[in-house]
């Protein structure tokens, strides 16, 4: 993949909520109308640096065109596109994109569209496994505190610079028998860490870059269960562990991330052939 194009940091354009922006929103009517249905809010922050192509790309209800360079931070609940419109399919593009869950958790992949509107991956969902996340987080609390503050912008925008480029200097294509394996992979360490938190098949094929019957069927392919299959056995691992720590179905319901204390009930009745207070006194003999 070329990205020659990128420039320099210094030379990169910049949008946020906070800080000043180097992009203007532009008018486009018949994005302005697909944003209102095609958009989402997630709980968690992402970073988008534009690698290849031009395109638009809607952020908290404005439209914007983004070019080589063009890096969007976008903080958490902050509305963006879901999905490529139907008429931008066309156009080619590759992004990397930083997906910054916590501050323990970063995860990175380059996605986009080739020319003929078929979706791939060169780099695969991954973690990167040290303090950027913290760094990140802690520069963007301290920018979101100060918003009018130059230097905490410019030190935000340094930190995630770097991380951009260290992760384009050393990425590598996927390998050709495992892309998806290795997102799966990765989506399943991303659901065990976050049971309580949205597991929707809508948040996690978005996640992973891939419509949700695609994402669905990978998932399904890969591991021989549902995503809802795959999540509810670890909801029920988890609710057995909180069990014999005596916690009660409601606080099991709101920890584990069940839809409520009655769901709970019926599907771990459905899973052990038991109620909740009857395992219990089944594992205390």
């Amino acid at each position: 993949m070329e990205w020659e194009a990128l420039g320099p940091p210094d030379q990169w354009r910049w949008l946020a909520s906070m800080g000043k922006p180097d992009l203007a929103p532009i008018h486009h009517p018949r994005h302005q109308r697909w944003i209102k249905t095609h958009s989402h809010q997630p709980s968690y922050r992402d970073v988008m640096l534009t690698l290849k192509g031009s395109n638009i790309f809607g952020m908290n209800g404005r439209v914007y065109e983004r070019k080589p360079g063009s890096v969007m931070l976008f903080e958490r609940g902050e509305s963006r596109d879901y999905q490529i419109a139907p008429y931008q399919r066309k156009k080619p593009y590759g992004c990397l994109w930083l997906h910054l869950h916590d501050e323990q958790s970063l995860f990175y992949q380059i996605r986009g569209v080739d020319a003929q509107g078929e979706r791939w991956l060169p780099l695969p969902m991954r973690i990167k496994a040290d303090r950027s996340a913290l760094l990140i987080t802690a520069a963007w609390d301290q920018c979101r505190n100060a918003p009018a503050d130059p230097l905490a912008w410019m030190y935000l925008k340094n930190i995630v610079s770097s991380v951009l480029l260290e992760i384009l200097a050393t990425a590598t294509p996927n390998p050709p028998h495992r892309p998806h394996r290795e997102m799966v992979q990765t989506l399943q360490r991303y659901i065990r860490a976050n049971l309580a938190g949205d597991l929707s098949l809508r948040h996690l094929a978005g996640t992973a870059g891939y419509s949700p019957f695609f994402f669905h069927r990978v998932f399904r392919s890969t591991t021989g269960q549902t995503v809802l299959e795959y999540i509810n056995a670890l909801r029920v691992e988890r609710a057995k562990e909180l069990l014999k720590l005596h916690y009660t179905v409601e606080a099991i319901t709101e920890e584990v991330g069940f839809a409520s204390p009655s769901y709970f009930r019926r599907l771990f009745h459905k899973t052990t052939g038991l109620s909740p207070r009857e395992w219990m006194r089944a594992v205390q003999g």
